[in-house]
């Protein structure tokens, strides 16, 4: 089947919902239709086996053509990340990958050894950014693939996911970044273009306490009176934009309103 003819999947996984979608690509336009399903709160939000049997009976009754290309963003709440500090004395990836199991071992413990990692791309003198996913869960996705006759064409965390495709949007010197979604937040600072630090926290409920928290300790890690205060918010209502715009921040949508209620959608 021709790449222009061949359907494309989008699907989101999360703890709390799951949604696929189904683009179907003609000569002149694309067809596009989506379906969602709730899922019960569990006492884990990082166990991602009951959105993966939820995607499984989407796409059972989706019935899309073989070969379709499922692209899948999963959540934060799956996600562990560790920002790498620069080393002279790392030399090459197989070294820089090492250090970032190191990194995560030391944050997570063993369970770290049963992840894949990932890192984005380097440049010298700069920090890089490692993203862990548990490998049972890309190897489950890949079952599901190949049992539904699917290419599994992408995966990718729902926070690099907007980091990557909002990069040229996301403007000046020093910003920071943040995304609320399932219950956690994800706070990135960069610097000249390149990312300097990030952290993941559950919101306990309260997005804009968390991440005003999250934003003071980076700040006081910083030790800068003078860091931006500009800050690209994705995911929070407008009534908590408002209360971070009270708290002294200048608040800049990270993607459009109109795209924001899509994805939502």
């Amino acid at each position: 089947m021709s790449p222009w003819w061949r359907e494309r999947l989008p699907a989101e996984l999360g703890p709390l919902e799951v949604r696929l979608g189904r683009v179907s690509r003609g000569s002149r336009k694309a067809a596009v239709s989506a379906a969602q399903r709730q899922l019960a709160p569990s006492g884990d939000p990082q166990d991602w086996r009951a959105a993966l049997a939820a995607l499984d009976e989407l796409l059972v009754a989706l019935k899309p053509a073989a070969g379709a290309g499922l692209e899948v963003r999963l959540s934060n709440q799956f996600v562990r990340y560790s920002m790498l500090p620069w080393s002279d004395e790392l030399r090459s990836e197989a070294e820089v990958h090492a250090f970032a199991r190191h990194r995560l071992r030391e944050t997570y413990g063993g369970v770290a050894d049963d992840w894949a990692v990932s890192l984005s791309a380097g440049w010298p003198g700069k920090p890089r950014l490692a993203g862990a996913i548990e490998q049972s869960l890309l190897d489950a996705l890949a079952a599901l693939a190949q049992r539904t006759r699917l290419k599994l064409a992408s995966i990718e965390p729902r926070f690099s996911a907007l980091a990557d495709r909002r990069r040229r949007a996301l403007k000046g010197a020093r910003f920071w970044l943040a995304q609320s979604e399932s219950g956690r937040i994800v706070l990135a600072r960069a610097d000249k273009g390149q990312w300097e630090s990030l952290v993941s926290a559950r919101d306990g409920g309260a997005p804009v306490t968390a991440l005003l928290s999250l934003l003071a300790a980076e700040r006081f890690a910083m030790d800068d009176d003078q860091a931006s205060r500009r800050l690209y918010c994705d995911g929070f209502p407008a009534g908590d934009e408002a209360a971070l715009a009270a708290a002294g921040w200048e608040i800049v949508p990270a993607q459009p309103r109109e795209a924001a209620a899509m994805a939502a959608a």
